[in-house]
């Protein structure tokens, strides 16, 4: 390659020779003055906030991706909710705000029950067209609410495992709420802490259950997992979840999508990890 051939980027000191000398030089938003000065391009915006991006189309060098997105699907904790402080960001409220009023489709997309969403404020619930709870057994819509249930003698079968096993979990009805096996002081911290509400605490007595939330790894949870077989099982950091079959939140994403007439190339999702990779990862099939 020749100098020509050659596009450089920089922000000051040892970096100008480096613009001066390659074909195209381009200097980022905060360069020196002197840095600027012997550049061929300055971005317009802040490297974080695509600043490359922009001066890599604007010269030529890349095509602009022209995406017709006419859904937005989002996780709730940890991506719209910011654990740090337990608080949806101004910033956070102002751009669903504005994707609203743009006449986008909406959807929260969490493993919560109905009955968890009671910290988040009636103004973010209000701007969803859709919420997707229970990983998607559990669709709240304008016109309804949709459940999906774990076969009946799957969910006995496990939770008589869990109970003899002294496995703590969280089962899930179609009341939209969820109860704890047992009077667990940790596990009810954990769901203040998390959600702002703890589950009462009620001995399973054989109702439907359309989700589980169990607390156990290792050996133990891949034995709950095998238990399980045929359902969806996430496995998460200190415990998993079980949810019926095919019911995950990437496919309960496609499912409402199609409902509104969106393909899934028009469907933009956020997620944070976890049992959220099955949004990326029914987008990334298409």
């Amino acid at each position: 390659l020749t100098t020509d051939e050659v596009c450089a980027c920089g922000d000051g000191g040892n970096d100008d020779v480096m613009l001066e000398m390659a074909g195209i030089g381009i200097a980022v938003s905060d360069a020196k003055e002197n840095t600027k000065a012997a550049a061929d391009y300055i971005c317009r915006k802040s490297i974080e906030e695509g600043g490359l991006y922009d001066a890599f189309v604007d010269l030529g060098l890349i095509e602009e991706d022209h995406y017709e997105m006419k859904m937005f699907c989002f996780d709730n904790d940890s991506t719209l909710l910011d654990h740090g402080n337990h608080k949806f960001h101004e910033s956070t409220i102002t751009a669903l705000e504005s994707l609203k009023e743009k006449g986008y489709v909406l959807a929260m997309n969490t493993s919560r029950s109905y009955e968890e969403l009671y910290n988040i404020p009636q103004h973010i619930l209000n701007l969803m067209d859709v919420l997707i709870l229970l990983n998607g057994a559990y669709i709240v819509k304008k016109d309804g609410v949709e459940v999906s249930y774990i076969d009946d003698a799957i969910a006995k079968r496990i939770i008589a495992f869990f109970d003899e096993n002294e496995v703590r979990y969280r089962y899930c009805t179609d009341d939209g709420k969820g109860y704890l096996s047992v009077d667990d002081k940790e596990k009810a911290a954990l769901f203040d802490r998390l959600y702002g509400i703890i589950p009462a605490v009620k001995k399973y007595e054989g109702e439907r259950v359309i989700q589980l939330l169990y607390y156990a790894v290792g050996d133990l949870r891949e034995k709950i997992i095998e238990l399980a077989k045929g359902c969806e099982c996430d496995r998460l950091a200190f415990a998993g979840e079980i949810s019926p079959p095919h019911k995950n939140k990437g496919e309960a994403m496609l499912e409402v999508a199609k409902s509104f007439g969106i393909k899934p190339e028009e469907i933009c999702a956020f997620g944070d990890g976890g049992n959220g990779d099955s949004l990326v990862l029914s987008l990334i099939r298409f």
